[in-house]
């Protein structure tokens, strides 16, 4: 009997000490990744454009933003990781790949049905790629410095230097190591200036130009 009460307690020692080491491997990943994005330049966003920490004004010719997908089923299957936001929405902007903990950059849509992807606005290719956890990506500059990348796609249907239009199909969604939990996916990225943004913020501007 005491041999059973010893191992019953042996048991639940081990359980509680790997309970309290995942509970502490979280917070250091959550402190490490507050203190990356606390290093980083802050946006402000308005109806008119962005502002950065300089106070400069990032103004481009008067247009309308699209999101960078069509169909009626695409959703949010992981969102962007806001510094500002709370610890419940921050955890849900966590991809834990490869046993590694890592806050989402960009926004990730998902559907149970391959879409199309467009680009948001007009601009250049200036990247066409692969990578084996990202799968295939796209990158297009816009005025201004702005940069718009789209990951995990297929049936790439542009090439580099070529100019696309806002809302043009340049690819389809598709599967990425990444993003295993999702049927099919789009990574979406946006950086202005090479600085990394929150394209949900992005797209609900109308950026117009001074003239």
């Amino acid at each position: 009997m005491k041999t059973k009460k010893a191992s019953v307690r042996l048991i639940l020692f081990i359980y509680g000490f790997a309970v309290i080491s995942v509970i502490g491997l979280l917070m250091i990943s959550f402190i490490s990744i507050n203190n990356y994005y606390k290093d980083k330049t802050d946006f402000e966003y308005s109806i008119n454009g962005i502002i950065n920490s300089k106070r400069e004004k990032m103004v481009m010719q008067s247009t309308d933003i699209v999101k960078p997908y069509v169909g009626d089923n695409v959703y949010v299957g992981r969102d962007y990781y806001e510094i500002s936001d709370s610890s419940d929405n921050q955890e849900k902007s966590i991809i834990f790949f490869e046993n590694t903990y890592i806050p989402n950059t960009g926004v990730d849509y998902a559907s149970d049905k391959v879409f199309d992807v467009v680009s948001v606005l007009p601009g250049k290719v200036i990247f066409i790629g692969s990578d084996e956890s990202l799968g295939n990506i796209i990158k297009i500059m816009h005025e201004n410095e702005i940069v718009s990348v789209y990951e995990g796609v297929d049936d790439i249907a542009v090439k580099v230097d070529e100019e696309v239009s806002s809302g043009q199909k340049i690819a389809k969604s598709s599967v990425s190591s990444i993003n295993r939990e999702f049927p099919s996916s789009l990574h979406f990225e946006v950086f202005v200036n090479n600085e990394n943004i929150n394209p949900s913020k992005f797209y609900d501007l109308m950026v117009k130009s001074n003239n």
